[in-house]
């Protein structure tokens, strides 16, 4: 997936793009996150967890356009076994590779992939303390990937300026587990400022 993003990144800025089609967003975040195991003796609930960060969109045609970026997200969900909880917390950059179709000058929908990359410590809350591990004392790797689809709504304030809500939901395909089946499953929600015209926008 990495290797992915650094070959189509210098591959979009050279496409012969549309007039002013290159748009920049940064944006606020709210994560919902929800393991998926195979694990017999444990019960994961999802947690909600927030973020922020910048996408930069390319312009294929008037309708079809690419979108790359990096959004700092919290993943927090919950650990039953045998009735006792423990609650977990980890942080990560998650740069998406998201194709985007416009349907109308508000409404477009979008599928790709994206690679999540864990930074800071991975905690873990009983009900008597709190414990903050390296990832390399803990069963989990470090990087993850999947797939991604989504759809959102764009409101023009004024030719080059709006405002976004977009909503992704992110599928683990690549086990987040060093032994066995752990897969990360996010459903994001993203509020944001764009800047810089779609040319389907412009008119």
């Amino acid at each position: 997936m990495i290797r992915l993003i650094t070959w189509v990144f210098p591959f979009a800025l050279l496409l012969p793009s549309p007039a002013q089609a290159i748009q920049f967003s940064i944006l606020g975040a709210v994560n919902y996150s929800k393991p998926a195991t195979n694990s017999s003796r444990a019960t994961y609930v999802g947690g909600v967890g927030y973020g922020g960060g910048a996408l930069l969109g390319f312009a294929f045609s008037r309708r079809l356009g690419l979108e790359l970026g990096g959004i700092y997200i919290q993943r927090k969900f919950n650990e039953i076994i045998s009735g006792s909880t423990t609650k977990f917390q980890a942080t990560a950059i998650h740069v998406p590779v998201f194709f985007k179709f416009w349907l109308a000058r508000w409404l477009s929908l979008g599928v790709g992939g994206y690679a999540s990359q864990a930074i800071g410590k991975f905690k873990a809350t009983d009900s008597s303390s709190t414990t903050s591990y390296s990832y390399s004392s803990t069963p989990l790797k470090t990087l993850d990937y999947g797939l991604l689809v989504g759809g959102g709504f764009n409101f023009q304030i004024k030719p080059g300026f709006g405002i976004f809500l977009d909503a992704r939901y992110a599928y683990g395909i690549a086990s987040a587990a060093k032994v066995g089946a752990f897969y990360h499953n996010d459903a994001l929600a993203m509020l944001g400022l764009r800047f810089g015209r779609h040319p389907l926008l412009s008119k």
